[in-house]
């Protein structure tokens, strides 16, 4: 599934490297693609399959570059695109948030994490018997 939902805001005065993506406590789902892409606050959103179904001439998708050792620059806004794929099937999946480390101009390290919590409902039509 593709879990497109957040984004990155530099809000520094330098360049920030993004150096992992990480989801916490999953519980049957595993996070097997985390990129970045251009973005003007619109994202490219929750969809059943991995990749999105956006072709190659579509801004965000066709700019998008692995989030480990993307640099945001000052000011300077990505959207995060996840990748999760269940472990087990017919089974929940979950986490209950997104850890983002990065590193300023000055090697120092950070950890911003998004507590958004995700649900993957595999072999599932609805979400009603969640």
């Amino acid at each position: 599934m593709t879990f497109g939902y957040n984004v990155l805001t530099n809000e520094s005065d330098a360049d920030i490297e993004l150096r992992a993506v990480e989801i916490d406590d999953p519980v049957n789902v595993e996070l097997v693609h985390a990129l970045v892409t251009p973005t003007d606050m619109e994202t490219i959103g929750v969809w059943a399959e991995w990749p999105p179904p956006y072709g190659e001439d579509d801004l965000m998708w066709s700019g998008r570059e692995e989030a480990a050792g993307a640099t945001i620059g000052p000011g300077e806004e990505r959207g995060l695109v996840l990748g999760l794929e269940p472990t087990t099937a017919d089974e929940v999946g979950r986490s209950s948030a997104i850890r983002v480390t990065y590193v300023d101009d000055r090697g120092r390290e950070f950890v911003a994490v998004a507590t958004t919590g995700i649900l993957v409902a595999s072999g599932r039509d609805t979400c009603a018997d969640l």
